[in-house]
């Protein structure tokens, strides 16, 4: 018989890394979109430090 206790341990863990693993894709995801408008930025001969503030 499964310990109910152990399972449910288990399945806090589990949704604890999922949570985890999310949050990790979306700075990843975050940062790689940053990289990406600062590329653009230079391509287009604009100040990519510029584009934090909000300016052109």
């Amino acid at each position: 018989m499964i310990d109910p206790i152990q399972d449910h341990t288990a399945r806090v863990l589990a949704f604890a890394a999922s949570q985890a693993a999310q949050a990790e894709t979306k700075r990843h995801n975050e940062a790689a979109a940053q990289r990406q408008r600062e590329a653009a930025a230079i391509g287009a001969g604009l100040d990519p430090d510029a584009l934090e503030q909000g300016e052109p």
